[in-house]
């Protein structure tokens, strides 16, 4: 491997297992952070250091050693102003990069998570909220492709934060974007089977309008869920909403359709005639 590679997944990795086994004395620090510039390009190398609350340190200090050792215990990504903005590639790749060099991911994610809340849960702002919320979204998205182990005492934290989360959110059933994060919180963590099907169901009602819904049910763990969810849209009425996901996630042969469109015909025409009249 050269510093001229343009492969970062692979630069990553060497990084991270240079971290994960404390071989960072081995390597002259420049050598680091030539390999540091190919990762992150120049102009977001600051942006990135200034995100972990990285302190600038004497000439010769591991790079690896300063990434880790150095971050103040008040800084966060998830309320710094250089990653409050709505998620994108380059932010993401940051994330990624910040998250190749912890020891570990899922405790770093989860303190940051943790840290947000502190801003989000006074703040009134509703944009302010929602761009805290995408950005540790964007946190808990990274860590399933960087580390998706999570161990013991961390999943310990992270179901004591998601039942205090779950208890701020009762009443609150308008806030699909908090929903969804929710969601996406417990499935990273593991913590899925802390609720019971009618919790989810009626999660999964908040966030059905959104965008991300569709995806965080195929890759998140909660396919087996929607049936559930589809059949109280049919009891209720919403017709083409269960078709809609009928079709989504292929279910065809358990929910057939076509029957649903025939009564959302027949309820259309007796409503006419009822205006009509």
């Amino acid at each position: 491997m050269t510093v001229s590679s343009e492969n970062t997944q692979e630069i990553f990795g060497f990084l991270r297992l240079v971290n994960t086994y404390g071989l960072s004395s081995m390597y002259d620090a420049k050598d680091l952070q030539s390999l540091l510039a190919v990762v992150h390009k120049p102009e977001q190398a600051s942006q990135s250091s200034r995100a972990l609350g990285i302190k600038d340190k004497a000439p010769g200090t591991s790079i690896i050693s300063s990434l880790i050792k150095t971050v103040e215990p008040e800084s966060s990504l998830a309320i710094n102003a250089t990653t409050l903005s709505s998620p994108n590639p380059s932010s993401q790749n940051d994330m990624l990069a910040s998250l190749l060099l912890v020891s570990d991911p899922a405790e770093h994610v989860l303190n940051s998570v943790q840290r947000s809340f502190s801003q989000y849960w006074k703040h009134e702002d509703v944009s302010f909220k929602e761009r805290i919320m995408l950005n540790n979204m964007s946190l808990l998205e990274c860590l399933t492709i960087v580390s998706p182990h999570i161990g013991p005492h961390v999943k310990e934290d992270a179901k004591l934060l998601a039942a205090y989360w779950k208890a701020k959110m009762t009443g609150n059933t308008e806030n699909s974007v908090e929903t969804l994060g929710f969601l996406l919180f417990i499935s990273t963590y593991g913590l899925v089977s802390t609720l019971n099907t009618e919790e989810i169901i009626k999660l999964l009602e908040v966030i059905s309008q959104n965008k991300g819904a569709v995806d965080l049910c195929q890759t998140h763990g909660y396919a087996d869920k929607i049936s559930d969810f589809i059949r109280n849209l049919i009891e209720r009425k919403q017709l083409m909403d269960a078709v809609g996901f009928i079709c989504t996630f292929n279910l065809a042969d358990k929910l057939p359709p076509i029957p649903l469109l025939k009564q959302y015909v027949e309820d259309a025409k007796k409503c006419s005639e009822v205006t009509c009249s």
